[in-house]
């Protein structure tokens, strides 16, 4: 016999029994369409969390003098900025931030808020979403201009249901313009604890502000946030020839336990899908054995003219394999619809390649293979005058 042969032998005595043939692969299936499941949707579900952890900056580092830990401790300048900017390796832009506690006065009404005086380009680190106007501008920076971009919640308190974009607001006296009103959902906050943007050079000119709270360091790669925190670190001290006047922020510790809470959901429902193929395999055992007493007279038959003891194995651990093998096809199928769905009705990006499908033929395979040797090992040992009494 051929291998063509045993390719139609096998397929002729799996489709014999097509009920009991997709009860034995129901287990398989399921398996299988959870490892798929659960794949794509735990590399979907991570990268949606570092996606929001990238609006708040998993690519930054933030440095802060302990001036309020240290009386020693000088505050930050524009001149430490520009140092860190021109000395640190890796860095792609340098946000210098001040914060000012400020009245703001509307047509409509007041509020209180915490202005940010910030440099322009910072919507791009930052990702804030603009409902009208624009962002802060080089131009704005560069001339210290009296504008102003405002939170939607407090655009609404200082003019009601008006435009906000193109009206005034005072700020101690000055005036400022509104060039920019950005959605409720930015990462400046709404309300009583809302942050207002200007040009820090305009905080430094008009409100008497002469030192920055914070400098954002924003990376070209992401992996070496840690490193160039140290780094940043050690040289604010040497170059005021202190030790511990400076601390510095990154996001490296969330973005860990980020992915070690999926590693554990991922791990949770791969046991799950691993306890279905189980199942799913010793099925196939059971079946196996039971076809192995019911063909004794076939097998005897066949050793009689001469089939050897491999040929009976490998043909039954054929039928056991290509039985795994279905169950995994229609376990890929049954997974990757379920994906498509959880995935559109929870709003996650749907991230599968060949290797999970190659990875999840691999497994049936296997499975095939290991629960299939024992049933196709009894056919093989069967006597041929013993295996046609008993058939």
């Amino acid at each position: 016999m051929n291998k063509a042969d045993y390719l139609r032998m096998a397929f002729f005595n799996i489709k014999s029994n097509p009920v009991r043939t997709l009860l034995t692969m129901l287990g398989i299936i399921i398996g299988t369409a959870c490892l798929i499941a659960v794949y794509a949707l735990g590399r979907g579900g991570e990268w949606r969390i570092r996606d929001e952890l990238q609006k708040f900056g998993i690519q930054r580092v933030w440095v802060y003098s302990c001036i309020d830990q240290n009386d020693q401790a000088p505050a930050l300048t524009m001149v430490d900025a520009s140092y860190l900017e021109q000395t640190l390796k890796g860095v792609e832009s340098v946000q210098p931030t001040a914060y000012l506690q400020a009245g703001l006065k509307g047509p409509v009404g007041n509020a209180q808020v915490q202005l940010r005086g910030c440099t322009w380009g910072i919507e791009q680190e930052e990702g804030f979403k603009l409902l009208s106007g624009r962002t802060l501008s080089f131009r704005d920076a560069r001339e210290a201009r009296s504008v102003i971009v405002l939170p939607q919640a407090v655009a609404r308190q200082l003019f009601g249901e008006q435009q906000a974009v193109g009206q005034s607001v005072g700020i101690s006296g000055i005036e400022f313009r509104v060039i920019g009103v950005l959605q409720d959902d930015s990462a400046l906050g709404s309300g009583s604890t809302a942050r207002c943007m200007i040009p820090l050079t305009t905080m430094q000119r008009y409100l008497g502000r002469t030192t920055i709270d914070e400098i954002a360091l924003t990376l070209d790669n992401g992996d070496a946030v840690e490193p160039v925190a140290q780094v940043a670190q050690q040289l604010l001290d040497q170059r005021y020839q202190g030790q511990g006047y400076f601390r510095t922020v990154t996001l490296s510790k969330e973005t860990q336990l980020a992915s070690n809470i999926v590693l554990v959901f991922l791990l949770i429902i791969a046991s799950v899908a691993a306890l279905s193929l189980l199942v799913g395999g010793i099925g196939v055992m059971n079946i196996m054995l039971v076809t192995v007493r019911e063909r004794r007279q076939e097998i005897g038959v066949r050793k009689a003219l001469g089939a050897t003891r491999r040929q009976i194995l490998a043909q039954f651990l054929l039928e056991s394999v290509l039985i795994a093998l279905g169950g995994g096809l229609g376990g890929m199928l049954l997974g990757t619809g379920l994906t498509l769905i959880a995935a559109s009705a929870i709003g996650l990006p749907v991230m599968l390649d060949g290797m999970v499908y190659l990875a999840a033929a691999g497994f049936s395979a296997i499975v095939g293979v290991f629960f299939g040797t024992y049933p196709a090992r009894q056919a093989a040992r069967l006597e041929p005058i013993a295996a046609l009494r008993q058939g």
